[in-house]
């Protein structure tokens, strides 16, 4: 099979598909950004000890024959290697340590135990939805993005190779019955335009690597309706259905009679509770004993220890808590019986909306022959309120929610196929581990610091696609072990992918994110822009920035002090525009770079190694930091009071690496992974939680920011700090003295951890602290009348009437402007609120037939329906990161004009309606195209063009400067000078000052004619 038809031919209407499944849809993106928002959890606790009944472990009496295995008599109390965890992780691990020990005599006799905190298999595995397919070709492209191609054809690898062993281990020892294999392939749902057209460029992208893709055919929604009976588009791939629990009783007792040079034990219902180093390590069989781990039967020693405890390994490595390490997700799957007989069904695998749902019906055994197929579905997370369920470890109750959303789905998607008012004979919920790249940790458990925990290895961090995953990850892991116990050097196999490996991470944490926190933050967003730009008149509502219209982007930057703007994009590249005074954007000989023509900096184009990203920035009023994925700073700008952290000069003209933080009392370096600028200042944030600031060396700070000539930190349990100029009581503190060294704000200590902080935002003149439950409090200047303004400030915090009913998900502050985004409860998705007195450049974007200003906190009504997930308001102009949808297809764009053909650019012929790209408005015929299409696509479309040159000019800008390779060890100095008006703290002009335009002033427009689809 392969992908033949041409792509046009699955497409359909996104809001069709909306009307028949009344699911949510395109949730991939919130999902993500759900993962990146802060949090109070703690470490994981140890499971429950009552979960709900899954199918796999109680629906029959003899379902989990080793499920008390252990739990009584005796417990080992000393062994050579202790795997915790007996889901398909661990016991994959004695599987493949049996196998070493068979290939490699001189390794044993191995004494190695499993522990088990509940029933044998009762976690992920054994809770799961029971497929096991590779992904092949899809997030092929993401992945490639992020970690480089290599590592994107090993991802697929990994997973053909995981699931061709499991398959044919099970044919060669007869045992696909016993485990109730079904190999009918997965049938991969496309609900959206989006989803259709990200499936079809993963597809072409893996098979152009290199990939084999010959397994995969590509289904228009009629062939789907003529084979299975409902109109959706999809790719059919192959794989497989099983009984998980099964399986994994099956490798445990293959493992257990493989060879008697392997003695493998198993304790069920006896949990870990700590782990610590021996004392003395002692010696047995030649290998040291080095830790000790304790259950509340008693304790044993051992030399190694696997982690193959997924969702709940930070109980045991606390440090991997958190958005850095493996975070809980609850789970949720129903098994229903169908209206319809199995050969109605097909025997295939499901999945649809971005993988949400996912389900397959069961095989019919002798007993059940005459009745209609037991379908198990999974997922409905997307109906959670409150977030995805992330966070969640509590798998002794279902949510109802959840649990509704699911019960609709079958019925609405196969129309007469399923009971729409039925109820599932078994409903179940489990927990599984998501890392915030969605790939695992393997290798040696590393501490913070970057060192190993000797002898102590990690396989977690699944991420709900642990079963084509999990057996080669723990092969891999006990290929370490074994090359140890043999003195030998380990290989890293072929199919492993390197950013996996924690040994590989270059922030020094256990994870492998080797490209920084943002490196899969999300598969790419638009830009927004209002307000003063170098085109005139201003930009009174939101416009796409053409620029930049088809760079997937991660992440904006921008500051309440400056007039420019950092934008960094999936693949860690730096896209810099706006005022280049004192060279803020680290190029010489220019005023400005236009926002339609950005500059465009790699980090290896200023010398850093290759594969090195950009993960962070930051802007003051004349200056720019970049972070990397090294965990170093880059500055340029603005000098005269060593704001760039180098030594005092007028200016550093090209970015060069900041000297330092270092570790206290060495000359290592400290890894930074976020900055922060005032106008004549900057804040460094480093991965430990230290910030050098006098007063808070002992304090593990989570959040800085800085306003013009203040700044504000929060703390990893809530409380906030903040010093500087106090003028207007912008630090909250009830007074206008001075503060030299950070002071917490009482408000936000507790004893209510729900009233303790969040995040913190920094305006010019004032403060905002957004607490745990998401209300927003303000201090300071905001207004120019009344209770708020200069006359009557926010001497404390105090929380925005207007505002205080919104749970607020992020916000931000610019010269004049504050913006804030919290969910629409009616809607659905994201509503945007903004408000500022004295913005005169259309900086609130309210639209031109609406005031400029407004005094109160309002619904942005430009930006309903569109998802924001991110803003930075500048000092006259704003920014915005939308989740591309219908909506924001209808925005304006900036510029507005272009002068585009008048024909279509392959045949020169002006007949027929052409279709104009979105970016340049260069108009094609659709059969001009390669491959040419039938229709006109929905959403977004580019030329080939602008396909090949993302980031590219448009219209008459002037092309951005050239950055030149240089080593970072280049000064890039010049002689000091006196500090420039620029560099003064202009507190008492700035409410008359910031709404004034200060455009940059731009070459005249020409005539053009605007183009869109026809």
């Amino acid at each position: 099979m392969s992908a033949t038809i041409t792509l046009k031919a699955v497409t359909f209407s996104t809001l069709a598909a909306m009307a028949v499944l009344s699911i949510p849809l395109n949730q991939s993106l919130e999902h993500q950004v759900t993962f990146e928002r802060p949090t109070d959890h703690g470490a994981a606790p140890l499971p429950v000890s009552n979960p709900t009944h899954s199918f796999w472990t109680d629906s029959s009496p003899d379902a989990n024959p080793l499920a008390s295995e252990g739990s009584r008599g005796p417990m080992t109390t000393d062994a050579d290697i202790c795997i915790i965890g007996s889901g398909l992780t661990g016991v994959s691990a004695a599987y493949h340590l049996s196998k070493a020990v068979q290939m490699k005599p001189n390794l044993g006799p191995l004494k190695t135990v499993i522990f088990e905190a509940r029933d044998f298999c009762s976690g992920a595995t054994g809770r799961n939805g029971g497929h096991l397919v590779s992904n092949t070709f899809f997030e092929f492209e993401a992945n490639k993005a992020a970690w480089g191609l290599d590592d994107a054809i090993k991802s697929v690898a990994l997973e053909d190779y995981t699931v061709s062993e499991i398959v044919g281990l099970l044919q060669s020892q007869n045992l696909g019955d016993a485990v109730d294999l079904v190999s009918g392939g997965r049938v991969h749902l496309l609900f959206t335009e989006k989803e259709v057209q990200e499936a079809h460029a993963d597809y072409l992208g893996a098979k152009n690597a290199g990939v084999d893709v010959s397994d995969s055919e590509l289904l228009s929604k009629e062939m789907v309706e003529e084979r299975y009976g409902t109109s959706y588009p999809a790719y059919k791939i192959a794989g497989h259905n099983l009984w998980p629990l099964k399986l994994a009783t099956q490798l445990f007792n293959l493992a257990k009679n493989a060879t008697p040079s392997l003695s493998l034990h198993l304790h069920t219902r006896t949990p870990i509770t700590s782990i610590s180093p021996m004392i003395s390590a002692t010696e047995s069989n030649s290998h040291p004993r080095r830790w000790s781990l304790h259950t509340a039967r008693g304790s044993v020693s051992c030399s190694y220890i696997i982690h193959a405890t997924n969702a709940y390994s930070s109980h045991l490595l606390p440090h991997l808590t958190g958005s850095e390490g493996i975070i809980p997700v609850r789970g949720q799957i129903i098994a229903v019986r169908s209206n319809t007989t199995a050969d109605r069904l097909s025997d295939s695998g499901w999945t649809g909306n971005e993988g949400f749902e996912y389900w397959f019906p069961r095989p019919l055994k002798d007993v059940e022959k005459n009745r209609n197929p037991l379908v198990i579905l999974g997922g409905g997370r997307e109906y959670a309120k409150g977030g995805f369920e992330i966070h969640e470890t509590d798998d002794s109750i279902v949510n109802e929610d959840v649990g509704r959303g699911l019960r609709s789905f079958l019925p609405s998607l196969f129309p007469g196929k399923f009971p729409v008012d039925g109820e599932p004979e078994m409903e179940w919920t489990g927990i599984m581990g998501y890392t915030k790249t969605h790939d695992p940790f393997v290798g040696p458990v590393m501490s913070p610091d970057g060192s190993a925990y000797e002898g102590q290895y990690i396989s977690a961090g699944f991420s709900g696609h642990g079963m084509p995953r999990t057996y080669a990850c723990a092969e891999a892991v006990v290929g370490m072990i074994a090359a140890e116990l043999d003195n030998a050097e380990w290989s890293v196999p072929d199919w492993l992918p390197k950013h996996y490996l924690t040994t590989n991470s270059k922030e020094g944490g256990c994870g492998g994110n080797q490209h920084g926190e943002d490196a899969r933050s999300t598969c790419g967003d638009t830009v927004l822009i209002c307000g003063g730009t170098d085109w005139h008149p201003d930009l009174l509502e939101p416009h796409i920035l053409r620029s930049l219209s088809n760079v997937k982007v991660v992440s904006i930057h921008a500051s309440c002090a400056g007039c420019h703007c950092i934008v960094l994009d999936i693949e860690g590249t730096a896209w810099l525009f706006g005022r280049n005074q004192f060279s803020a954007l680290g190029v010489s000989g220019v005023d400005f770079v236009s926002e339609n023509a950005p500059l465009k900096i790699r980090a290896v184009d200023l010398g850093a190694e290759e594969g090195t990203r950009f993960v962070h920035a930051a802007c003051g009023r004349s200056h720019t930091i970049l972070v990397d994925s090294d965990g170093r700073a880059w500055t340029a700008g603005a000098n005269n009071l060593g704001q760039c952290g180098h030594h005092t000069c007028a200016e550093v003209s090209s970015f060069k690496v900041v000297d330092g933080p270092h570790h206290a009392g060495t000359k290592e370096q400290e890894h930074v992974i976020k900055a922060a600028a005032g106008i004549t200042f900057s804040l460094f944030l480093t991965k430990s939680g230290r910030i050098l600031v006098k007063g808070l060396q002992d304090k593990k700070i989570t959040q800085i920011a800085c306003g013009q000539q203040h700044s504000i930190a929060l703390d990893e349990e809530g409380i906030v700090y903040v010093w500087g100029y106090n003028g207007y009581c912008r630090l909250g503190l009830g007074n206008q003295q001075d503060v030299l060294t950070p002071k917490v704000v009482p408000q936000f200590t507790g004893p209510q951890p729900n009233l303790m902080g969040a995040q913190v935002i920094a305006g010019p003149s004032n403060s905002v602290v957004i607490d745990k439950q998401g209300m927003y409090w303000m201090a300071g200047k905001w207004k120019n009348t009344g209770d708020g303004s200069g006359g009557q400030p926010y001497s404390t915090f105090r929380y925005m009437q207007d505002i205080m009913g919104c749970k607020m998900l992020h916000a931000s502050c610019g010269g004049v402007t504050h913006f804030a985004v919290a969910p629409d409860d009616e809607e659905g998705g994201v509503m945007t609120i903004a408000w500022g007195q004295n913005a005169a450049n259309g900086e609130l974007g309210l639209g031109p037939n609406e005031p400029k200003s407004a005094t109160k906190p309002g619904l942005h009504r430009p930006l309903g329906g569109i998802d924001i997930i991110d803003i930075a308001a500048g000092q006259n102009t704003t920014y915005f990161l939308a989740t591309p949808n219908e909506k924001l297809s209808d925005l304006p764009r900036h510029p507005a004009d272009l002068e585009a053909p008048e024909v279509c650019v392959e045949c020169k012929k002006d007949d027929g309606d052409p279709l104009a790209c979105d970016k340049c408005d260069a108009p094609y015929h659709l059969g001009c195209l390669d491959p040419p299409l039938d229709a006109i696509p929905d959403g977004e479309w580019f030329c080939p063009d602008c396909e090949r040159r993302p980031g590219a000019p448009v219209g008459d800008a002037l092309p951005p400067p050239q950055i030149h390779k240089r080593s970072g060890a280049g000064t890039g100095k010049r002689k000091a000078r006196p500090a420039s008006d620029a560099d003064i703290d202009e507190e008492d002009e700035e409410d008359e000052d910031a709404g004034k335009s200060r455009k940059r002033k731009a070459p005249a427009k020409k005539d053009g004619v605007s183009k869109r689809k026809k």
